[in-house]
């Protein structure tokens, strides 16, 4: 089981089964402190650069996923659904509602931990 934490308060995660979701899980604990990107999601660059795997990549995220980004090796959380303009991997889905979301933050804190 796997949980993240946002601004300290924690959400239940579920990972996609995918190679670049097996990377990151590899990663954990993850502590990471996100920007905000508009009003649609929070990104921050991972300290690794995990496999990018082409047969999972989309290009539509959608509200509480976890995407991986290779052009910025950000780790995303998507907060609005939309279109993106690059091919990112769904790494995993965020339990519950995004009650946190606030689009006058401009930062948030996340841990990635397995529980």
């Amino acid at each position: 089981m796997f949980q993240i934490l946002i601004n300290g308060k924690a959400y239940d995660m579920e990972f996609a089964e995918n190679k670049t979701s097996a990377d990151i899980i590899h990663m954990l604990p993850l502590k990471l402190s996100m920007q905000a990107y508009s009003d649609i999601e929070y990104y921050a660059e991972l300290p690794n650069r995990p496999f990018f795997d082409e047969k999972a990549a989309v290009m539509q995220a959608n509200e509480g996923t976890l995407m991986y980004c290779r052009e910025y090796n950000a780790l995303v959380v998507v907060c609005r659904n939309h279109h993106d303009i690059f091919r990112e991997v769904p790494v995993g889905r965020i339990e519950g509602s995004l009650s946190w979301f606030n689009n006058t933050m401009h930062t948030v804190s996340i841990e990635l931990r397995e529980v």
